[in-house]
C-alpha cells in the first residue's frame, strides 16, 4: 500500500505572518511561544509573531530557553511556562520546533506521566502547533516528528505520537542572519534527509519525486552555502529544499545515518547536520542499489561519490574516534529496529563500524 499525507498549510513569502495573522484566531485566544534564547530576537521572527498576537488581542507567554537538542527535562520545563495556552507557536530551527511539538503534547495531557505520553502513547493528542522556521535544515515545520535527548539512554529518540504543525510560515528574511557555520550544518542536514528518504525501504514514486525536486533545488543553492552574505534567491533554494525534505521524510522516515549520528551528537557534541553529514558518503557506498544512488547524484549535478566527497564532505571535518567507541556505537545501532527497517537490505555490525571508520580521523586501533 502507498499513501501520502501532508496536512500542514504552508505559506511562504516576505511579511507572511503579518499578511496571514488572522488565521491564528482559529486556534484560540491564548498562545505559548516556544523558541531559543537569541536567534529569533535577532532575525525579527519573534517580534513579528508578538506583533501579530498583540494585533489580534491574543494573550501569550514565552518559553525562550529551548536547548540545542532539547531534552525531556527541557520540554517539561517549557510546558510549565503557560499552562493555560490553547495553541503553541514554535519559532527557530529544528530544536525549538521539535520542542514546541513535545510541549503541545504535554499541555494537552497534563495529568499523564511525561515519558509515557511522549514515548509510549502513539495516539496522544496535542494542542495545535504553528511553526515559524528560521533555519533550512530539519524541515520540522512539515513533519510530525520531535526528536528529544534522553539522558538516561545517552542518545536521542523520536516521540511516539505524530504532531504535524497546523500552519507553517516561511519568510526568507528570518534565514539571512544565520552564521555561515549554522547555515552549512543545517543545509547539510536537509541534504541528509533527502538522501535518506530516497534510499529507503519506504520510498515511493511520490516521495522520490519530492526528493528529486529537493535535490535539484539544493544544488542550485550550494554555490553560495559558504557565502559571507547569502542572497535571498540562493537562501530560498535551501528553504524549499529543506521543506521538500521534511515532506519526504514524513512519508518514509530517515535511515542509518540519522540513527548512527545520534551517538555522535550526544557523546561528541556534533551538530545534528554535522553528525549525519559525515556518514552520508559512506551510506552512499554501502547502499546496494547503486543505480538509484547514481540517479540521486545526477539530481545534484555530481557524477560520483568521490566527487560528492570533494564537494560536500570537505565542509564537515572528520571526527576523531577510537575503535572501541565506533564498535560500541555500531553495536547499539544494531538494536535500533526503527532505523534498521528503513534500510532495505541486510546490514551487519561490521558494515556499520566501517561507516563510522570511513569518516573518522582515527587511524590506529584502540590501545
Amino acid at each position: 500500500m502507498k499513501q501520502f499525507y501532508m496536512p500542514t498549510k504552508l505559506f511562504d513569502g516576505k511579511k507572511i505572518i503579518e499578511e496571514k495573522k488572522q488565521l491564528l484566531l482559529a486556534y484560540g485566544r491564548r498562545a505559548l511561544i516556544v523558541t531559543g534564547s537569541q536567534s529569533s530576537k535577532i532575525n525579527g521572527s519573534l517580534g513579528d509573531v508578538e506583533d501579530a498576537l498583540k494585533a489580534l488581542n491574543i494573550d501569550y507567554g514565552i518559553f525562550d530557553q529551548v536547548e540545542e537538542n532539547p531534552s525531556i527535562e527541557n520540554v517539561i520545563e517549557g510546558a510549565k511556562a503557560y499552562k493555560e495556552a490553547e495553541f503553541v507557536i514554535g519559532i527557530g530551527g529544528g530544536s525549538p520546533l521539535d520542542a514546541a511539538k513535545a510541549i503541545a503534547v504535554l499541555l494537552k495531557n497534563p495529568h499523564e506521566p511525561e515519558e509515557k505520553i511522549l514515548f509510549e502513547t502513539p495516539n496522544a493528542k496535542a494542542l495545535p502547533v504553528i511553526a515559524v522556521p528560521t533555519t533550512a535544515g530539519t524541515g520540522s515545520e512539515v513533519t510530525p516528528y520531535s526528536i528529544l535527548t534522553v539522558h538516561k539512554d545517552q542518545t536521542k529518540r523520536n516521540f511516539k505520537c505524530r504532531v504535524f504543525p497546523e500552519i507553517a510560515f516561511l519568510d526568507v528574511s528570518y534565514f539571512l542572519t544565520m552564521s555561515i557555520h549554522v547555515r552549512v550544518h543545517t543545509c547539510i542536514d536537509a541534504l541528509t534527509h533527502l538522501v535518506e528518504s530516497y534510499l529507503n525501504t519506504n520510498a515511493t514514486e511520490y516521495s522520490d519525486g519530492i526528493v528529486e525536486a529537493g535535490l535539484t533545488l539544493w544544488a542550485k543553492g550550494f554555490p553560495k552555502i559558504q557565502a559571507e552574505n547569502i542572497d535571498e534567491t540562493h537562501m530560498q533554494y535551501f528553504i524549499a529544499a529543506s521543506t521538500f525534505a521534511g515532506m519526504a521524510i514524513s512519508q518514509t522516515g530517515t535511515s542509518l545515518p540519522h540513527g548512527m549520528g545520534y551517538f555522535l551528537t550526544y557523546h561528541h557534541g556534533l551538530s545534528h547536520g554535522h553528525a549525519n553529514g559525515i556518514l552520508t558518503s559512506s551510506y552512499l557506498r554501502l547502499y546496494q542499489d547503486q543505480d538509484k544512488v547514481n540517479r540521486l547524484l545526477r539530481c545534484l549535478g555530481i557524477h560520483s561519490i568521490e566527487a560528492f566527497e570533494k564537494e560536500v564532505d570537505v565542509l564537515l571535518p572528520a571526527l576523531n574516534l577510537r575503535d572501541d567507541q565506533m564498535l560500541m556505537y555500531a553495536e547499539q545501532m544494531m538494536l535500533n529496529q526503527a532505523k534498521l527497517k528503513n534500510y532495505p537490505f541486510e546490514v551487519t555490525k561490521d558494515e556499520l563500524f566501517m561507516m563510522y571508520k570511513g569518516k573518522s580521523s582515527q587511524a590506529e586501533s584502540n590501545r
